[in-house]
């Protein structure tokens, strides 16, 4: 009857592979940890869009955090009009019509989003966008700089004409235009004020939780690959084996 053998496990690891895995970790967890404080934004962020609080003048003397509402009097600059491209409600294709607005006693003028407006049958014409002429008073919330939706810049025909049809806005590409404005971003908050289009923002898709979701994913990755780095570094050997070693 053969004798049985017994089985050891040898700490036996690949330097190569450890050097791979301590690349990889620290860059997961910082991952992981980035979702948390971008989850720990969005609450706040979210807080103060449902803060019963009153709008603060313009410019605000506590900073400008996205979602603060602020109040502001003065005119819209006639002129000075972007549609940013390619917005949808509810199906129908339009834009969101940004202008520059002239605050009293502050400067430089600040970027509104006045709302959405839908776009015409035919891709070359562009909404008729009426400016209200007298000095007026709006409330608005601060907002992120808007994103591009789709690949691609918009259309030559558009760079230099006014309005302008654009994917996007920042304030580099304000400086671009030879536009000065204000570095902070507002949107109408409602559509029951001069000037306003159709609103009806809501604070953003993605909701912390879905951010501490992800910082979970990034966690759950580091665990794993921590867990088969020290794995993969044992060998099974028996006895015969330690006896020649």
């Amino acid at each position: 009857m053969a004798e049985k053998k017994t089985h050891y496990w040898q700490w036996s690891p690949d330097w190569r592979l450890w050097v791979l895995a301590l690349l990889l970790f620290p860059v997961l967890l910082g991952l992981g940890f980035w979702q948390l404080d971008r989850a720990t934004q969005k609450s706040e962020e979210r807080e103060r869009w449902e803060s019963v609080d009153g709008p603060q003048a313009w410019p605000p003397e506590t900073g400008a955090s996205t979602g603060l509402p602020v109040a502001l009097s003065g005119h819209y600059d006639p002129e000075r009009i972007w549609l940013l491209d390619n917005r949808t409600r509810d199906g129908q294709r339009g834009y969101e019509v940004l202008q520059l607005f002239a605050a009293e006693g502050a400067h430089p003028p600040v970027v509104i989003n006045r709302g959405w407006v839908e776009a015409p049958p035919e891709r070359a014409r562009l909404p008729l966008i009426e400016t209200p002429e007298e000095f007026v008073r709006v409330e608005a919330r601060v907002a992120d700089w808007p994103d591009p939706l789709v690949l691609g810049e918009g259309d030559p025909s558009d760079r230099e004409a006014w309005p302008r049809r654009i994917p996007a806005l920042t304030p580099e590409l304000l400086a671009a235009q030879g536009v000065e404005a204000h570095e902070t971003y507002l949107r109408l908050s409602d559509s029951d004020q001069a000037g306003a289009f159709r609103t009806g923002w809501t604070p953003d898709r993605m909701e912390a939780a879905t951010h501490q979701g992800y910082a979970l994913q990034w966690f759950g990755l580091a665990a794993v690959l921590l867990s088969l780095t020290v794995m993969t570094s044992f060998r099974r050997i028996n006895e015969d084996q330690i006896r020649h070693e």
